[in-house]
């Protein structure tokens, strides 16, 4: 099966790296996401991937991101499709964006605690930059 990335995404994930630390708590093989970013060129964008491997529980992998890079649960925010990765974002303090391009709908991804739920990839990054209070002025994209 060949998965996609959703059109406008790479173009964020490179924007949102030159500003932000990227890791990825997933659920999926750490070894199968690396693999993807590798085919998608996306890998020099992610400092870490935390897969099952590492835990099942998403809590005890922001455990882990937060040891790994010094960091406390307002420094993060946690981007997600599904409802039970919002719910363990809740548990571990981390606030959350939901995006409705994946696995769950908008309807299911309003029962969680989120900061937004967002639509498009511009959107994604416009929420997490004004999370930060991030100037995203007209012409910040120039870095």
């Amino acid at each position: 099966m060949q998965s996609a990335v959703f059109d406008g995404m790479g173009e964020v994930v490179s924007l949102l790296s030159k500003r932000y630390t990227l890791a990825i708590n997933s659920s999926t093989m750490g070894g199968i996401v690396d693999d993807f970013l590798k085919q998608k060129q996306l890998r020099e964008y992610f400092s870490e991937i935390n897969g099952p491997e590492v835990s099942m529980s998403k809590v005890d992998k922001f455990n882990k991101v937060f040891r790994d890079f010094g960091a406390m649960p307002k420094d993060c925010v946690f981007v997600t499709d599904t409802l039970g990765d919002l719910r363990e974002a809740q548990i571990a303090d981390v606030p959350s964006i939901a995006v409705t391009w994946g696995y769950h709908d908008l309807t299911r991804l309003k029962q969680g605690d989120t900061i937004a739920i967002v639509n498009t990839p511009n959107d994604l990054e416009r929420v997490i930059n004004n999370h930060f209070n991030i100037d995203t002025a007209i012409g910040s994209r120039a870095r």
